[in-house]
């Protein structure tokens, strides 16, 4: 019925969102040039649960700094159905809703923030929402329900939740 394998699959995107091969350009660069942010780090959805999620990670031999079509996964429920996106606009059935109707999918959003602001040269200004930068521990509950097309009774249900592996920045430092 309902299995691990789509939770796992969905878990272990997730924990792979936002993998940049350049990480170490977002942090700090000794030779004075701009920090770059990730183009990797944005994961969809940041602030509420929803019942798709859309994330980005690096599959570049050489990074190019560019979230390419390839580059671009999510999974969503429609029509009974979890869906795998593979690339820009692929979406195919993760899910069988011959066999199986997927009645939840949800992806739920929970954000830790620590504070970044000794590492700023000079204090940020009182009511600043960019500054200080801020570091996210960024983590996703997910919830997996359905029922099975031959017998309404069979209900089945599991439950995750994941850390994703890449730290979010947000913010800066003034000036």
């Amino acid at each position: 019925m309902i299995c691990a394998p789509p939770l796992d699959l969905v878990s272990r995107d997730l924990r792979r969102s936002g993998y940049w091969a350049a990480e170490a350009s977002g942090v700090r660069n000794d030779d004075g040039s701009a920090v770059v942010a990730n183009p990797y780090a944005a994961v969809t959805p940041e602030a509420a649960a929803s019942d798709a999620v859309r994330l980005s990670f690096s599959r570049d031999a050489s990074e190019n700094d560019v979230v390419d079509s390839n580059e671009q996964f999510g999974f969503r429920l429609r029509n009974g159905a979890i869906e795998l996106q593979l690339g820009d606009s692929n979406w195919q059935a993760l899910t069988d809703p011959a066999t199986l109707v997927v009645t939840t999918f949800s992806v739920e959003p929970h954000v830790e923030e620590t504070s970044l602001a000794p590492f700023c040269a000079e204090p940020c200004a009182a009511g600043s929402t960019w500054c200080p930068p801020r570091q996210q521990v960024r983590s996703y509950a997910i919830a997996i329900a359905g029922r099975s097309v031959l017998d309404a009774n069979v209900r089945r249900s599991v439950q995750s939740a994941v850390r994703l592996r890449n730290l979010a920045v947000v913010g800066s430092c003034e000036g």
